[in-house]
């Protein structure tokens, strides 16, 4: 009996010995297991967190940016009323004192008549009293001849004192309107905005442009399919990658794209594409939005703006014309017709908001065709503006003749923004083209001898066979070229036509 026990014993310990043995390599699986996840979840955890400083970081940056971009927008907002404020209390003081020098030059001239009038009283009382004794004429009959002479030279005196008048008065127009755009001119300061046709776009390295490219080039082509009227150059420097093309919506959207294709990683296909081109230009739209309200907020327009035009102003920084940004030139033009407004008496209001809307039909131009002057005049009637703002709008390039004193401020202040130094540019290419046709449209005509386009093509002079045209028709030879450069070419501004016709006499003295 003690035996069994002892085996009973010895079997027990041996039993609970390999429990514990076995319950020792399961415990030790489970803590494997267990330091593999929280392994796992740590590498997660820290690759999250990478991704999250990342984004974080990316959104400080374009969060400073658009901080940056208001308070610039600001600034030269509150630059401009400092501005327009200091004019118009400079405009008072003149105003002021020009009418205190009219009031006493009122005074002086009226003295002067009362005087006059008492001297030719007395005159020709002496003179009918001479004329009596001389013709033996009774007073009436002296009175009548006298007043008979005295009428005659006041008529006279009447027209030359009328084209002097005239003459005086367009001297004081031509010096006023140059006083008043000088002003403006020297009141407007923000910079001028000129645009290339291509966009760089900064990239890590030189090999996300092979995976952009993709297998066979069926990323890049899938790319460029998406975007109409654009391209993607490649190779013009390192690290960089360009975007060309006319349409600065599309060009924007594919830089925006590009810089959201970097995120992936490794290689991507059409689907991922795809998904960077809806998000580029879901942001390129707030972008249109945004713009479009600081556009009109910097250009003080008080009325209520439907969202719809507000996308339509927007557009327009994604438009130039011969460089020109066209929404940088809209709110300068704004700032310009208001000043000039105030200068002339119109309504400021009115020249404001026409000049500010005057370009809008070039937001869509290239979507549905057509002149752009005819789609602003559309697109102000559909959006029921004032007919006066309507036309002067539309009146801006002679769609119709100017009949408002607003619809010539719109016109002027688009020739001041556009002929500014620096505001506008055109390629090479279109230039030398431009200067040839010049050239060749005014050799056209019978007599000339040679023709060379000067001052960048803004002055052609004609130099004339004096054998086969005289002086008198040099003026009709003038007028019949500008004519034909008006219908044939397409150039900024105006191009003097100097026509000159060279004659020598000679002799010899003996």
């Amino acid at each position: 009996m003690e035996a069994f026990n002892i085996l009973l014993l010895v079997a027990g310990s041996a039993i609970g010995a390999a429990i514990s043995f076995g319950a020792l390599r399961v415990s030790k699986h489970y803590k494997e297991k267990l330091e593999q996840k929280e392994k796992e979840i740590l590498d997660a955890a820290r690759e999250q967190a990478a991704k999250l400083i990342t984004e974080t970081r990316a959104r400080t940056e374009e969060i400073k940016e658009t901080a940056k971009e208001e308070t610039t927008n600001m600034e030269q907002q509150l630059e401009m009323l400092k501005k327009a404020l200091d004019f118009k209390g400079s405009i008072l003081d003149k105003r002021e004192q020009r009418n205190e020098a009219i009031k006493s030059s009122l005074n002086e001239t009226n003295r002067e008549i009362r005087k006059l009038e008492e001297d030719i009283e007395g005159a020709e009382q002496e003179m009918v009293e001479k004329l009596k004794e001389k013709t033996k004429l009774n007073a009436d009959e002296a009175k009548k001849m006298i007043l008979a002479k005295f009428d005659a030279e006041m008529e006279l005196q009447r027209g030359k004192l009328l084209k002097k008048t005239e003459e005086d008065l367009a001297e004081d127009i031509i010096s006023t309107s140059k006083n008043i755009l000088r002003g403006v001119i020297q009141k407007i300061t923000s910079p001028s905005s000129v645009d290339k046709n291509s966009t760089a776009v900064k990239i890590k390295n030189d090999k996300f442009k092979g995976v952009l490219v993709g297998k066979g080039g069926k990323n890049i082509e899938y790319f460029e399919s998406m975007l109409e009227n654009i391209s993607i150059i490649f190779n013009l420097e390192p690290n960089s990658i360009y975007v060309g093309g006319l349409n600065l919506v599309n060009r924007n959207i594919a830089k925006l794209a590009i810089e959201e294709l970097q995120k992936e990683r490794g290689a991507f296909g059409e689907h991922q594409i795809k998904r960077a081109l809806d998000y580029a230009r879901s942001e390129i739209d707030k972008k249109i939005l945004k713009a479009g309200r600081e556009a009109i907020k910097i250009a003080n327009i008080n009325m209520d703006i439907p969202e719809d035009l507000v996308r339509l102003v927007g557009r327009l920084k994604f438009r130039t014309s011969f460089g020109q940004n066209i929404l940088q030139h809209s709110i300068e033009m704004a700032a310009m017709a208001a000043l000039m407004a105030a200068e002339i008496n119109a309504d400021i209001e009115k020249a404001k908001v026409a000049t500010f809307f005057h370009d809008i039909g070039k937001a869509i131009d290239h979507e549905v065709g057509g002149s752009h002057d005819i789609l602003t005049k559309e697109i102000l009637e559909k959006y029921n503006f004032d007919p006066d703002i309507v036309h002067a709008a539309y009146a801006h390039h002679d769609g119709e003749p100017q009949r408002t004193a607003e619809a010539m401020l719109v016109k002027a202040a688009d020739a001041i923004s556009a002929g500014r130094p620096g505001a506008r540019q055109e390629s090479l290419t279109s230039y030398l083209e431009r200067i040839q046709k010049l050239e060749k449209v005014t050799r056209g005509f019978e007599g000339v001898k040679k023709s060379y386009a000067i001052s960048a093509g803004r002055e052609v002079r004609i130099i004339v066979d004096e054998d086969k045209l005289t002086d008198e028709a040099m003026k009709e030879l003038a007028q019949k070229a500008a004519k034909q450069i008006e219908e044939e070419l397409t150039y900024p501004g105006k191009i003097k036509v100097n026509v000159i016709r060279r004659t020598e006499a000679i002799d010899y003295a003996r």
